[in-house]
Protein backbone atom coordinates (compact mmCIF):
# COMPACT_ATOMS: atom_id res chain seq x y z
CA UNK A 1 0.00 0.00 0.00
CA UNK A 2 1.85 3.11 -1.12
CA UNK A 3 1.57 5.95 1.96
CA UNK A 4 -0.48 9.04 2.18
CA UNK A 5 2.02 11.00 4.33
CA UNK A 6 4.13 13.95 3.37
CA UNK A 7 7.01 14.05 3.89
CA UNK A 8 8.01 15.46 7.50
CA UNK A 9 8.06 19.48 7.60
CA UNK A 10 10.69 20.24 10.41
CA UNK A 11 11.42 23.64 11.81
CA UNK A 12 13.20 25.50 14.47
CA UNK A 13 11.57 28.09 17.45
CA UNK A 14 14.28 30.54 18.62
CA UNK A 15 12.96 32.12 21.46
CA UNK A 16 15.77 34.85 21.60
CA UNK A 17 17.28 36.22 25.36
CA UNK A 18 17.94 39.84 25.35
CA UNK A 19 21.84 41.18 24.95
CA UNK A 20 21.76 43.87 26.59
CA UNK A 21 24.65 46.77 25.96
CA UNK A 22 25.25 50.02 27.98
CA UNK A 23 25.97 52.69 25.11
CA UNK A 24 28.47 55.74 25.22
CA UNK A 25 28.22 58.78 26.50
CA UNK A 26 26.80 56.20 30.19
CA UNK A 27 29.85 56.47 32.31
CA UNK A 28 31.84 53.41 32.42
CA UNK A 29 31.82 50.90 34.86
CA UNK A 30 33.48 52.30 37.84
CA UNK A 31 34.69 55.55 36.83
CA UNK A 32 34.33 58.60 38.52
CA UNK A 33 32.22 61.31 37.88
CA UNK A 34 34.14 64.55 39.24
CA UNK A 35 32.78 67.81 40.30
CA UNK A 36 31.95 71.05 42.20
CA UNK A 37 30.01 72.46 44.39
CA UNK A 38 27.62 74.47 42.15
CA UNK A 39 28.69 73.01 38.72
CA UNK A 40 26.03 71.57 36.57
CA UNK A 41 26.12 67.64 36.09
CA UNK A 42 23.92 66.65 32.92
CA UNK A 43 24.47 62.95 31.87
CA UNK A 44 23.52 60.37 29.57
CA UNK A 45 22.61 56.82 31.01
CA UNK A 46 21.98 55.04 27.38
CA UNK A 47 21.23 51.13 26.60
CA UNK A 48 20.04 48.68 24.25
CA UNK A 49 19.03 45.05 23.47
CA UNK A 50 21.28 44.05 20.57
CA UNK A 51 18.48 42.02 19.38
CA UNK A 52 16.67 44.80 18.78
CA UNK A 53 13.70 43.25 20.11
CA UNK A 54 13.30 43.13 23.67
CA UNK A 55 11.95 46.61 25.47
CA UNK A 56 14.14 48.30 28.03
CA UNK A 57 14.00 50.83 30.54
CA UNK A 58 16.52 52.57 32.95
CA UNK A 59 16.06 52.89 36.71
CA UNK A 60 18.21 53.68 39.59
CA UNK A 61 18.96 50.67 41.71
CA UNK A 62 18.49 52.08 45.48
CA UNK A 63 17.52 48.51 47.40
CA UNK A 64 22.03 49.36 47.90
CA UNK A 65 23.19 52.50 46.48
CA UNK A 66 20.87 55.71 47.06
CA UNK A 67 21.10 58.73 44.77
CA UNK A 68 22.21 62.21 46.03
CA UNK A 69 19.51 64.82 46.90
CA UNK A 70 18.63 66.22 43.99
CA UNK A 71 19.43 64.11 41.43
CA UNK A 72 17.17 63.99 38.91
CA UNK A 73 16.31 61.46 35.84
CA UNK A 74 14.15 62.75 32.99
CA UNK A 75 11.26 60.72 30.93
CA UNK A 76 13.06 58.25 28.65
CA UNK A 77 13.94 58.62 25.33
CA UNK A 78 13.20 55.47 22.92
CA UNK A 79 14.45 54.36 19.87
CA UNK A 80 15.32 51.34 17.81
CA UNK A 81 18.70 49.59 16.94
CA UNK A 82 20.31 51.31 13.92
CA UNK A 83 17.01 53.08 13.71
CA UNK A 84 15.40 49.80 11.76
CA UNK A 85 12.20 48.97 13.30
CA UNK A 86 11.46 45.96 15.32
CA UNK A 87 9.58 43.01 12.91
CA UNK A 88 7.64 42.24 16.11
CA UNK A 89 5.47 44.29 18.51
CA UNK A 90 3.86 43.03 20.88
CA UNK A 91 3.87 43.63 25.07
CA UNK A 92 7.71 44.39 26.35
CA UNK A 93 8.94 43.38 22.99
CA UNK A 94 9.55 45.96 19.51
CA UNK A 95 9.22 48.97 20.97
CA UNK A 96 11.93 50.20 23.15
CA UNK A 97 14.45 48.25 22.19
CA UNK A 98 16.92 51.32 22.74
CA UNK A 99 16.48 53.27 25.75
CA UNK A 100 18.29 56.87 27.15
CA UNK A 101 17.95 59.07 30.06
CA UNK A 102 19.15 62.23 31.19
CA UNK A 103 20.61 63.05 34.47
CA UNK A 104 20.86 66.11 36.03
CA UNK A 105 22.42 66.98 39.19
CA UNK A 106 24.02 70.53 40.76
CA UNK A 107 25.64 69.48 43.65
CA UNK A 108 24.72 71.99 46.93
CA UNK A 109 27.47 73.26 49.26
CA UNK A 110 26.56 70.92 52.06
CA UNK A 111 27.41 68.34 49.57
CA UNK A 112 31.29 69.58 48.72
CA UNK A 113 33.49 66.27 49.06
CA UNK A 114 30.59 63.80 49.21
CA UNK A 115 31.53 61.05 47.44
CA UNK A 116 28.80 58.17 46.81
CA UNK A 117 28.51 55.05 44.21
CA UNK A 118 25.49 55.21 42.05
CA UNK A 119 23.69 52.08 40.14
CA UNK A 120 21.88 51.69 37.34
CA UNK A 121 19.73 48.82 35.94
CA UNK A 122 19.17 48.20 32.08
CA UNK A 123 15.88 45.67 32.18
CA UNK A 124 13.14 44.08 30.16
CA UNK A 125 9.92 42.68 31.56
CA UNK A 126 11.77 39.54 31.91
CA UNK A 127 14.69 38.33 34.51
CA UNK A 128 16.94 40.15 32.36
CA UNK A 129 19.22 42.99 33.35
CA UNK A 130 22.43 44.83 32.58
CA UNK A 131 23.52 46.81 35.65
CA UNK A 132 25.95 50.03 35.21
CA UNK A 133 27.53 51.39 38.53
CA UNK A 134 29.97 54.95 38.86
CA UNK A 135 30.68 57.38 41.62
CA UNK A 136 30.10 61.16 41.78
CA UNK A 137 33.07 62.89 43.75
CA UNK A 138 32.32 66.48 44.32
CA UNK A 139 35.71 67.36 44.95
CA UNK A 140 36.53 70.34 48.09
CA UNK A 141 37.64 73.84 47.54
CA UNK A 142 35.96 74.76 44.13
CA UNK A 143 33.05 76.12 43.54
CA UNK A 144 31.20 77.52 40.02
CA UNK A 145 29.09 80.60 40.13
CA UNK A 146 25.53 80.65 40.44
CA UNK A 147 23.41 83.43 38.92
CA UNK A 148 23.28 86.95 39.91
CA UNK A 149 26.19 85.99 42.38
CA UNK A 150 29.46 88.34 43.00
CA UNK A 151 32.50 87.53 44.23
CA UNK A 152 31.36 89.57 47.73
CA UNK A 153 28.56 87.91 48.21
CA UNK A 154 30.38 84.41 47.51
CA UNK A 155 32.84 85.27 50.39
CA UNK A 156 30.36 86.56 52.92
CA UNK A 157 28.74 83.25 52.70
CA UNK A 158 31.79 81.53 53.04
CA UNK A 159 33.19 84.10 55.96
CA UNK A 160 35.59 84.89 53.64
CA UNK A 161 36.75 88.10 52.20
CA UNK A 162 36.50 88.56 48.82
CA UNK A 163 40.08 89.95 47.78
CA UNK A 164 41.48 86.42 49.41
CA UNK A 165 39.34 85.06 47.06
CA UNK A 166 40.75 87.05 43.92
CA UNK A 167 43.95 86.38 45.37
CA UNK A 168 43.09 82.66 45.05
CA UNK A 169 42.26 82.81 41.29
CA UNK A 170 44.94 83.85 39.42
CA UNK A 171 43.55 83.69 36.63
CA UNK A 172 40.67 86.14 36.99
CA UNK A 173 41.61 89.18 35.06
CA UNK A 174 38.38 90.84 36.37
CA UNK A 175 36.95 90.26 39.85
CA UNK A 176 33.53 92.17 38.96
CA UNK A 177 32.78 89.93 36.14
CA UNK A 178 32.16 86.52 36.15
CA UNK A 179 30.31 84.25 33.92
CA UNK A 180 27.88 81.89 35.10
CA UNK A 181 28.93 78.89 35.96
CA UNK A 182 32.36 80.00 35.93
CA UNK A 183 34.98 77.83 38.44
CA UNK A 184 36.09 79.44 41.33
CA UNK A 185 39.15 78.32 43.98
CA UNK A 186 37.74 78.90 47.15
CA UNK A 187 40.41 77.74 49.26
CA UNK A 188 43.55 75.47 49.45
CA UNK A 189 43.37 71.68 50.51
CA UNK A 190 45.41 70.60 53.24
CA UNK A 191 45.64 66.98 54.16
CA UNK A 192 44.93 66.01 57.88
CA UNK A 193 47.39 64.65 60.21
CA UNK A 194 47.07 63.28 63.32
CA UNK A 195 45.59 65.54 65.95
CA UNK A 196 44.31 68.16 63.74
CA UNK A 197 41.01 69.60 64.34
CA UNK A 198 38.77 72.41 62.86
CA UNK A 199 39.30 74.29 65.72
CA UNK A 200 43.43 73.64 65.77
CA UNK A 201 43.29 74.30 61.73
CA UNK A 202 41.31 77.44 62.31
CA UNK A 203 43.88 78.72 65.23
CA UNK A 204 47.06 77.57 62.97
CA UNK A 205 46.20 79.05 59.68
CA UNK A 206 44.34 82.50 61.16
CA UNK A 207 41.29 81.85 59.85
CA UNK A 208 37.73 81.38 60.96
CA UNK A 209 36.01 78.04 62.47
CA UNK A 210 32.62 79.01 60.30
CA UNK A 211 34.37 79.28 57.37
CA UNK A 212 35.78 76.51 57.79
CA UNK A 213 32.90 74.19 58.29
CA UNK A 214 31.30 75.56 55.92
CA UNK A 215 33.75 74.59 53.54
CA UNK A 216 34.12 71.48 54.86
CA UNK A 217 30.34 70.08 55.67
CA UNK A 218 31.43 66.50 55.92
CA UNK A 219 32.58 67.42 59.48
CA UNK A 220 30.19 67.68 62.01
CA UNK A 221 31.85 69.41 65.13
CA UNK A 222 34.78 71.68 64.89
CA UNK A 223 36.20 69.30 67.61
CA UNK A 224 36.37 66.21 65.97
CA UNK A 225 39.41 64.25 65.28
CA UNK A 226 40.32 64.64 61.75
CA UNK A 227 40.50 61.55 59.10
CA UNK A 228 44.07 61.49 58.87
CA UNK A 229 45.33 61.51 55.15
CA UNK A 230 41.73 62.95 53.92
CA UNK A 231 41.78 66.61 52.04
CA UNK A 232 40.09 69.27 54.31
CA UNK A 233 39.48 72.81 52.75
CA UNK A 234 41.24 75.75 53.77
CA UNK A 235 39.92 79.25 53.62
CA UNK A 236 41.90 82.30 54.30
CA UNK A 237 41.63 84.46 57.54
CA UNK A 238 40.74 87.45 57.14
CA UNK A 239 41.60 90.77 59.30
CA UNK A 240 38.80 91.42 61.78
CA UNK A 241 38.37 95.27 62.52
CA UNK A 242 38.71 94.47 66.28
CA UNK A 243 42.09 93.11 65.65
CA UNK A 244 43.69 96.48 63.76
CA UNK A 245 45.85 98.04 65.72
CA UNK A 246 47.16 101.25 64.67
Amino acid sequence: TVSQASEPLCFQFRVPGARIEWLDPTPAESSTVLTYMGCPVDLVLSAEDQENYFDLRIEAFTDEFTLPEGVTLDPPQCKYVNDIQSSVVAQGVGSCPSVSRRLQWVPARTQSGLRIQVCFNALTQAVQRGERCFTFHVFKCRYCMAQGETLQSLAQSFTTDWLQLWGANAHMEDPSSLQLNELINIGTLYTARDGDTITSLAHRFRSDTRALMAANPDVENEEDALLIGSPYCMLPGICDSTEYRP
